[in-house]
């Protein structure tokens, strides 16, 4: 029997372009099903250009908001005789080790409450994001779990409101049940608010307490001071968890002062960088890291539920790799 190419060639060519087709949406799907993707990292920073100049190095690192301190010990370490090449790869192995040895490092195994409940307090200066970002974690750690948030925030107008748009959000999208705790009228005292919350977690065999704080100044005493109290306030109800400081990731060396004040006051156990969508600079995260010992537990990158990366020393490595080129 003849066979008319005429109508085989076409069936071909298509069997082979849905092949294709399949390939590439299963490799788009398993990237977005990583919670760190290439993608999802790669462009978001100004990228550190390694050459066989050693200067140029050290500018490069300068420009991408490294602190001196930390420049001084990175070029310490560099081998002043390797190419451009191996010295890449040297400058990757330094800056991942720094983030592997703290990354998702975890502070508080033993440090939940006598029903299990564990409670997660943010702090931060104002406009970081520390609402949507406790609501972002609250997302991904408590889905399916009885989950309270707490909104310590009684100045900012509709602070209470908007934690009630992120519980509603997060029970639409996850098994969850998830309450609000809110200051009866604003400016009741942040301390009440957070003592209240605690106790009815405590009472009510809530799996996961979030509480959110005003946005403050970290050079004002008395703010801090304030949360201070608001971090007894919780304990006489139940252990903190954890205390995650979210820092903006494109406000510089300014990141890292801000961190040294706040822990002081209050022992931060994790970082959350935000608006890595922007004009961040990758210095942030080490400097803060490298500073004060402590870990970068996730990273934003954008204003939807799903742009809140974790970071752990996968991410880490992979980070780096998208920074150093």
């Amino acid at each position: 029997m003849k066979v008319d190419l005429f109508y085989v060639v076409p069936i071909i060519i298509g069997v082979i372009f849905a092949f294709i087709f399949v390939l590439i949406w299963n490799k788009k799907n398993s990237s977005e099903n990583d919670t760190v993707s290439s993608r999802s990292i790669l462009g978001l920073t100004k990228p550190i250009k390694v050459s066989e100049d050693l200067a140029e190095v050290e500018r490069e690192l300068y420009l991408a908001d490294f602190s001196t301190e930390l420049i001084n010990e990175i070029v310490t370490k560099l081998d002043k005789n390797n190419d451009s090449n191996a010295r890449k790869v040297q400058l990757k192995e330094i800056l991942t080790k720094l983030l592997q040895n703290r990354a998702g490092a975890d502070f508080s195994v033993d440090n939940k409450g006598a029903s299990g409940l564990q409670t997660l307090l943010f702090v931060g200066v104002n406009g970081v994001g520390k609402t949507t970002t406790l609501g972002k974690i609250a997302h991904l750690m408590a889905s399916g779990k009885k989950t309270l948030l707490v909104g310590a925030d009684t100045f900012r107008a509709a602070a209470g409101e908007q934690l009630t748009v992120w519980a509603n959000r997060i029970n639409k999208l996850s098994n969850t049940t998830a309450d609000v705790e809110t200051a009866s009228r604003e400016g009741e005292d942040p301390a009440s608010v957070a003592f209240s919350g605690a106790l009815r977690a405590v009472q009510n065999g809530y799996d996961y307490l979030f509480v959110d704080t005003a946005g403050r100044l970290h050079n004002n005493k008395n703010f801090l001071d304030e949360l201070n109290k608001i971090r007894r306030s919780i304990e006489k109800n139940t252990p903190i968890t954890d205390v995650y400081i979210v820092l903006d990731g494109t406000t510089g060396q300014n990141a890292l002062r801000q961190a040294e004040e706040f822990a002081k006051v209050v022992d931060i156990t994790g970082l959350v960088i935000t608006k890595f969508d922007g004009s961040a600079k990758g210095g942030i995260v080490f400097n803060v890291v490298h500073k004060l010992g402590i870990p970068v537990k996730y990273i934003g990158t954008g204003e939807g539920v799903h742009d809140l990366q974790e970071f752990d020393a996968q991410h880490a490595q992979r980070f780096v790799d998208t920074i150093v080129t």
